[in-house]
């Protein structure tokens, strides 16, 4: 769901107002200039998502033909192993 550009923008204003009547203060200052560039990004960032005309790559299907490769039969001889066990290590 997109967020509504013209409401950010307004969110923007309200916290460009209230950098400037914080200037005096750098930490308010840099606090209000963070939440307006975060707004930004999303607007950014939730135009990039939305574009209109840009059909999404369908993913490869795993191929069939794939097998797993099987062991000749040749068991190794170790001398810790003690049977047909697949917990044999």
């Amino acid at each position: 769901m997109p967020i509504q550009d013209e409401s950010v923008l307004r969110k923007m204003e309200a916290e460009i107002q209230k950098a400037l009547q914080s200037k005096n203060h750098s930490g308010k200052l840099r606090e209000h200039v963070r939440a307006v560039k975060l707004m930004a990004d999303l607007i950014l960032d939730d135009q990039q998502t939305w574009t209109e005309g840009e059909p999404i790559p369908p993913m490869p299907a795993p191929s069939q033909t794939e097998k797993v490769q099987l062991s000749n039969g040749e068991r190794l001889k170790d001398e810790d192993a003690n049977g047909d066990s697949i917990f044999d290590f």
